[in-house]
């Protein structure tokens, strides 16, 4: 069975009616009505193609446009949380180089306090070569004085060996003297 928008479909006049002409034209005619219809018809569904697509599509850009935004804005985020550490990085290695040269000066500091504080190589010298003078005399001094004292201890030694004969001697002459 034909269909209304056929380019077949039978025509609704009878042919006693009409001449050949008019036929052939009212034949025409409604072919040319069908075609514009079928041309019409086909145009909507293209628009409506056409509208659905645009939408589609537009859809997709939006989509694609908050993907894109939010992406940025992630990697805006995670550039910034990188940013902040490595800032949080560096300040750490400043301060515990700052620390490390502290600790280096503070004991540059005590080194030289401590070079101001020993005595110079000359003045121990000196104080050593005095030393050793002032110990030259007081040996020199304990040796006379012991030879004094040595000498003291014998005349004492004599005095009482001539004091204990002289007792011994007189108590047996006592004995014997009447």
């Amino acid at each position: 069975m034909p269909t209304p928008t056929s380019p077949r479909a039978p025509v609704s006049f009878s042919s006693a009616d009409v001449s050949l002409k008019e036929y052939v034209e009212k034949l025409i005619e409604e072919r040319d009505k069908r075609l514009l219809s079928v041309i019409d018809e086909r145009d909507r569904q293209y628009a409506d193609a056409r509208r659905a697509n645009e939408t589609a599509v537009q859809a997709a850009l939006v989509a694609q446009e908050k993907a894109t935004s939010t992406a940025l804005a992630a990697q805006e985020k995670a550039t910034a949380a990188a940013f902040s550490s490595s800032e949080k990085a560096i300040d750490k290695a400043d301060a515990a180089y700052e620390s490390r040269f502290e600790s280096v000066n503070e004991f540059r500091a005590q080194l030289g306090d401590q070079q101001r504080t020993f005595m110079p190589r000359a003045e121990v010298e000196l104080l050593i070569n005095a030393m050793n003078g002032r110990m030259g005399a007081i040996e020199k001094s304990v040796t006379e004085t012991s030879s004094q004292k040595s000498g003291a201890i014998s005349l004492w030694a004599i005095i009482v060996g001539v004091l204990g004969a002289a007792g011994i001697i007189l108590t047996i002459a006592a004995r014997f003297i009447p």
